[in-house]
């Protein structure tokens, strides 16, 4: 599992001394099209998500930073179809059933799963 701990990268500014206690472990969860090509899955591996049509946050958003990570670990890239600033505006694309994305488990108690959708694991 990937674990919600924030500390500064070179992209936010400095904790001034602050100490960083995790929260919770984030889990990460595809979120994916009925009929989707993974969607009859348990599991999903990092490298087969990355080839699917997704819609993630942008780049500059620090999620979207981790998945990247944890997509670089894979040895895969994610090339999204669809990039946004906000969870509500991904929600929004992927209930349309033309894409698919890698959420966190703490988004669906939110948003909830689209009707036509699955949620499947992610790989650790």
């Amino acid at each position: 599992m990937l674990a919600a701990t924030v500390r500064p990268d070179s992209n936010e500014a400095d904790l001034g001394g602050a100490h960083a206690r995790p929260l919770y472990e984030e889990r990460y969860l595809l979120l994916t099209p009925d009929d989707g090509e993974l969607a009859s899955r348990d599991v999903a591996r990092w490298a087969e998500v990355a080839a699917l049509p997704l819609c993630l946050l942008s780049p500059q958003m620090r999620n979207r930073r981790i998945l990247d990570a944890a997509f670089a670990a894979a040895g895969a890239v994610a090339v999204p179809a669809v990039e946004t600033d906000t969870v509500s505006a991904l929600f929004a694309h992927v209930a349309t059933h033309r894409w698919s994305s890698v959420i966190a488990h703490a988004w669906l108690h939110m948003f909830g799963v689209p009707d036509g959708m699955r949620v499947v694991g992610m790989e650790h």
